[in-house]
């Protein structure tokens, strides 16, 4: 799985290739030219110079685990949604993944001291009541439900990221995302070496929305 989404680097078409195949026969249909979603070889090439021992070390370094449908890990939400994501990338605690309820808390970046306040109440309430805080890790807002969720006696919180996981960081950023890992989950469904673009950012999006009962704006 973790090959066809470096290959193909669309989750979309990721499930569509996987569409009543398994991980093992679609990858090796795609790098044949067999596969049926792929006719004029678009990816064929691209999978046949994949190093597959690479990919496997830097999701090894960066702690990264691979998750689809048929693992225990998997978000049941996800699973029962048509059209929804069939690759997960997580960093952190697998069992943040199935904890409680989900509400995503998201917002501004540039947010003024009392909308992080009121943020950080939310990530704290929410977590104290046993829900799992989700959004995007970013500045601001989002940040700050993250940081109310981290200092809560309930699960930790769910940062999805808009780009593959294990991307060089600094500052508070590298802090947060530490901390998230400490006690909470990092999920993307991009595979490591992606980086941040706008159409990865929508990905992420469409991504929190399928995994939140509730969304906080």
């Amino acid at each position: 799985m973790a090959a066809l989404a470096r290959v193909v680097l669309n989750p979309v078409l990721v499930g569509r290739l996987l569409a009543g195949w398994g991980p093992v026969e679609a990858w090796e249909a795609l790098r044949g030219g067999q596969h049926p979603l792929d006719p004029e070889g678009r990816w064929q090439e691209a999978a046949r110079r994949l190093d597959l021992g690479g990919l496997g070390a830097v999701l090894d370094r960066f702690g990264v685990r691979v998750l689809g449908p048929g693992d225990p890990w998997f978000p049941t939400r996800l699973a029962e949604r048509p059209g929804g994501p069939r690759v997960l990338f997580v960093r952190g605690q697998m069992a943040t993944l199935g904890a409680g309820p989900v509400v995503a808390v998201i917002g501004s970046r540039a947010a003024t001291g009392y909308g992080q306040e009121v943020a950080r109440w939310f990530g704290t309430t929410l977590a104290d009541a046993g829900v799992v805080v989700a959004g995007g890790l970013r500045r601001g807002i989002e940040a700050a439900a993250h940081a109310g969720a981290l200092v809560a006696a309930g699960p930790g919180p769910l940062a999805v990221v808009g780009g593959g996981l294990g991307r060089a960081l600094a500052g508070d950023e590298r802090r947060q995302q530490a901390a998230v890992v400490s006690r909470g989950a990092l999920v993307s469904e991009l595979p490591p070496g992606v980086p941040e673009r706008p159409w990865t950012l929508a990905m992420r999006c469409r991504l929190l929305a399928a995994l939140a009962e509730v969304v906080v704006v």
